[in-house]
């Protein structure tokens, strides 16, 4: 590609003499006014023209004199082995050997065709996405329109007023997203406490007695599956297993699988967590080859199943029928939401749960009241979030511990915003009382009056 300067009286007859002189194929790059003229810079792709008399010189000089100059010299042997040679050689004098050796010097510029099959595998598999968002957003809003109602009918059928502790822990829960249900049924069992620290022992005692009380092991032996939607932490889950099992019995007899991921980044991920424990890694793109591939591995003791996010219930139903004996594990974030954890819970018949991303600031009110709503066993392995190997123990007390700090943080910051509001001091102290961690500023009251 060459850069070549054309001047002419205007822009059209700059244009016509650069498709005059390069052909059709010339590219405008610039094009400005000097000294009462147009300038244009147009780019051109020269090809590289060879005449044989220059193909010829440069091989006779390449290869020395020709046999009948030199009859003594074994170079002519040489030269009668390139002309003739094995079955298929093309002789350098031919004319083929010119436009090879031109294709040759040519750049490769020829990209690959995309293939057909590949732009629909795509397609369809954004539009699987697609769809499993909408049905997410059209379930949160359903759950909201329900809240809205019951919270109409609970307005109008109860009139009485909150305490003033009733008060602050309804604003405290409905800031956490609890549903209304919820929320008036756990206000009314402990509005009655006279200080925040009595009621949240109550609300950590109440949680904890909803929550499922079946805790099951980290699995080491078995064939293993590991479902759930993306961003959920599966692949993170099913190192950690898998860590787990090779300490037990060697890393040699623990064998991870792929089953069907095409997301960009999730082989490689996976092979990266795995070289981390010395453990094999293996990939399944056809559904039908994860039968044979378990075969082969039949003489492990622990297999795990890594599975895509989309598509769930349909991949869940796959390998059910190829795999009977396989215990299904059901991968969700401890932050998820109350509608799309209880549609995850009816999908198929998990054997327990994984919470993931279980951390301080997660809001688990929502796995809390799906767990409360249809219970199901918690595996005890929860990871914090962080990504590393070992991960911390699960229970239905944790979560309820953990629901009830969070919960005891939104009061209290509610009661400073309250506070920072311009409260009297009366009022302040009256907070004090309910809360004797809640420690206000000396500007808070006794406000500085202005010299």
């Amino acid at each position: 590609m060459e850069l070549k300067r054309i001047l002419a009286r205007d822009l059209r007859a700059a244009t016509e003499k650069a498709v005059s002189l390069y052909g059709t194929d010339a590219l405008v790059v610039s094009h400005e006014q000097v000294n009462g003229q147009t300038e244009v810079i147009v780019a051109v792709d020269l090809e590289p023209t060879f005449d044989r008399a220059s193909l010829e010189l440069a091989d006779a000089q390449a290869h020395g004199p020709s046999a009948g100059d030199s009859p003594n010299e074994p170079i002519g042997a040489e030269r009668a082995e390139g002309e003739v040679g094995a079955a298929g050689a093309i002789s350098p004098d031919g004319p083929e050997f010119e436009a090879i050796f031109s294709q040759t010097l040519q750049p490769a510029t020829k990209k690959r065709e995309p293939v057909m099959g590949e732009h629909r595998h795509d397609n369809h598999r954004e539009q699987l996405r697609a769809r499993e968002i909408v049905d997410i957003v059209r379930q949160e809003m359903a759950v909201l329109r329900r809240e809205l109602r019951l919270q109409q009918q609970l307005s109008a059928l109860s009139p009485v007023g909150l305490s003033s502790m009733g008060q602050t822990l309804n604003t405290a829960l409905e800031t956490l997203g609890l549903s209304t249900a919820s929320r008036v049924l756990l206000i009314d069992e402990i509005q009655s406490e006279e200080t925040i620290e009595i009621a949240m022992k109550k609300v950590e005692a109440i949680l904890a007695t909803g929550l499922p009380k079946t805790i099951t092991k980290v699995p080491t032996e078995g064939i293993h599956v590991v479902f759930g939607p993306s961003g959920s932490g599966k692949t993170q889950s099913v190192a950690r297993l898998a860590h787990k099992a090779a300490e037990a019995w060697g890393a040699e007899q623990v064998a991870v699988i792929s089953y069907c991921d095409s997301r960009l980044g999730a082989w490689s991920q996976l092979q990266l967590s795995c070289s981390r424990s010395g453990l094999e890694a293996f990939r399944v793109t056809e559904p039908g080859l994860l039968t044979s591939l378990i075969e082969e591995l039949q003489g492990r003791r622990a297999i795990f199943i890594d599975t895509p996010g989309p598509q769930l219930k349909h991949h869940c139903d796959e390998i059910s029928r190829q795999l009977p004996k396989a215990e299904l594990h059901l991968a969700l974030t401890c932050d998820i939401s109350l509608a799309q954890a209880l549609q995850l819970f009816k999908l198929c018949p998990w054997d327990d749960l994984i919470v993931t991303k279980l951390d301080e600031s997660a809001q688990c009110w929502g796995l809390i009241q799906a767990l409360q709503q249809k219970p199901l066993a918690l595996m005890n392995e929860a990871s914090n979030g962080v990504g590393t190997i070992n991960a911390c123990p699960m229970s239905g007390d944790r979560l309820a511990r953990l629901a009830s700090e969070q919960l005891a943080c939104a009061v209290q910051d509610g009661l400073a915003k309250e506070a920072s509001q311009g409260l009297s001091g009366s009022s302040a102290e009256a907070l004090v009382s309910m809360s004797p961690s809640f420690q206000p500023t000396q500007a808070v009251l006794a406000p500085k009056h202005p010299s």
